[in-house]
């Protein structure tokens, strides 16, 4: 990923970016680069469960995606941190993906939207918890 005209190759390098103030989200050019800013903060901290950091990383790539199509001009991982933070409501996080035009983040999304309760509500928490520990 290339930020301010140099190569970011590791996702530590990227966090302590992030931890600067630097917003990743201006930087995106392709699908590889929303794969590694969402595997960068969904594992920068391993939670107890492998599997839930996992579904946190499809979750963010879900919400940087629909940042994306949405065409918001307000492309940041406080945005991130805001649409994920809805999900306390399931039904307001189904509605915003499922109003979406676009299949494939709609299919991107479904693990999440079925998930059971509990695995639900706990990827939530944890990809709401990177992304408070990221934005200032």
């Amino acid at each position: 990923m290339k930020i301010n005209e140099n190569m970011i190759n590791s996702e530590k390098e990227l966090i302590n970016l992030i931890k600067d103030g630097i917003n990743p989200l201006e930087y995106i050019q392709n699908e590889s680069d929303v794969e590694f800013v969402s595997k960068a903060i969904s594992h920068e901290e391993q939670s107890e469960d492998p599997y839930l950091d996992d579904m946190a990383e499809i979750l963010l790539k879900a919400v940087i995606h629909y940042l994306i199509i949405k065409n918001e001009e307000n492309k940041s991982l406080k945005r991130c941190l805001e649409i994920t933070n809805l999900g306390v409501d399931r039904e307001k996080l189904n509605q915003l993906f499922n109003e979406l035009d676009d299949e494939a983040i709609k299919y991107m999304y479904k693990p999440i939207e079925i998930a059971p309760d509990k695995t639900y509500n706990s990827i939530v928490e944890i990809l709401s918890k990177k992304l408070s520990n990221l934005v200032k």
